[in-house]
């Protein structure tokens, strides 16, 4: 399931918000607007995580909520809204450059491992 790339931020699909259902936008097709998606969050190499970014646009695979844009960067219309093509995300946690999980999280893998303690049970 798809979540969002902002850190600290928990948004998947379907969740419910505030104001109603929360969006995961796929990131724009173009580096420089990737960049600007980008900015006001903590990565060591800004310019990777773009690239990054770009080499997986066909899948869709990095996405930023709803919950990052501010009400003027949708259009209203007869399908409800949709985010606006000079759109950019300006809302965002305060987030010290310590606490940047993302990264972290991306280069262990989508997958987690899970560990299970197995007692030992030996017949009497």
């Amino acid at each position: 399931m798809p979540s969002c790339l902002v850190n600290q931020c928990i948004s998947k699909t379907g969740k419910k918000g505030q104001s109603g259902r929360v969006v995961l936008h796929p990131f724009p097709k173009d580096f420089s607007r990737i960049k600007l998606w980008l900015t006001g969050q903590v990565f060591s190499d800004v310019d990777v995580m773009a690239q990054k970014i770009l080499s997986q646009n066909k899948t869709n695979r990095y996405r930023l909520c709803s919950r990052h844009f501010t009400p003027d960067s949708y259009i209203i219309n007869s399908c409800g809204r949709t985010l606006q093509d000079n759109a950019a995300p300006s809302i965002f946690p305060i987030v010290s450059e310590g606490e940047s999980i993302i990264e972290e999280t991306l280069k262990k893998g989508r997958k987690r491992k899970r560990s299970f303690d197995v007692e030992t049970v030996t017949p009497p």
